[in-house]
């Protein structure tokens, strides 16, 4: 909090405890009264792969085989430096910081709105109400999956927008913080990588993104690695151009 500057009203909202899993979870928002959760995995508390616990992690309700590559690569993704953690721990309060709370609760009632509206106009305007029901039926199928179309767009397109701010805001935050984002990224990948290996489902894609079919509900974590390296690459062409004047 001290590295983002977080206002020391915000900061008292900000709740932290322990989640299952590997990830980082975050709930509510810093800026309304209820506050936020920050929940912070296990695995942020291991210095080393020597300090995994290894018996007691399941997923899925499923042993793990940790002598195979799968495994191995499994290790070594769950087990962040500092910097990877304060890189995680910055992005999610970052998260907590946004209105993502109150927008997500204004776009369901936004979209039914629009929908009733477009179906009370559209059943005046073709006299509906003098046919046949399944002409209405037919009406409300289509009016409804549109809306459930409108719904998932706002919400995936609103999530993707602030993604892609967070990570430009941790950028500005140094060198270092760029590093760490390339890192963070790239074991973030290795770990869904070495648990669809794991387990054999399709929940990650074989690069290591979220499966989401046919919606995009967060920025895929390989667009955001590539924005760090990128980053990452701009610094060290202003260090070599400095260092040539």
């Amino acid at each position: 909090m001290d590295k983002l500057e977080i206002d020391p009203r915000e900061r008292k909202f900000v709740k932290p405890f322990t989640v299952f899993g590997f990830d980082l979870f975050q709930a509510g928002t810093t800026k309304y009264r209820f506050g936020a959760a920050l929940g912070i995995p296990v695995n942020y508390a291991y210095g080393s792969t020597d300090e995994i616990k290894r018996a007691d992690i399941r997923f899925r309700d499923q042993q793990i085989d940790w002598t195979s590559d799968s495994g191995k690569l499994l290790e070594k993704a769950i087990v962040l430096t500092e910097d990877e953690q304060v890189f995680g721990l910055c992005k999610a309060i970052l998260q907590l910081q946004t209105h993502r709370v109150l927008l997500n609760s204004i776009y369901p009632s936004l979209n039914f709105l629009m929908v009733y509206t477009i179906g009370h106009f559209l059943n005046l305007r073709l006299n509906l109400f003098a046919r046949h029901g399944s002409m209405r039926f037919v009406l409300y199928t289509i009016l409804g999956l549109f809306g459930v179309g409108s719904w998932s767009f706002m919400k995936d397109i609103n999530q993707v927008v602030t993604d892609a701010e967070i990570d430009k805001k941790l950028a500005t935050l140094g060198p270092q913080f760029v590093a760490a984002g390339i890192s963070y990224y790239d074991k973030h990948l290795k770990k869904n990588i070495a648990l669809r290996n794991l387990i054999g489902d399709n929940t990650y894609t074989a690069l290591g993104n979220e499966n989401y079919m046919l919606r995009q509900k967060s920025m895929p974590l390989t667009a955001r690695k590539s924005f760090f390296e990128d980053k990452w690459q701009e610094l060290q062409n202003q260090q070599e151009t400095t260092a040539t004047q």
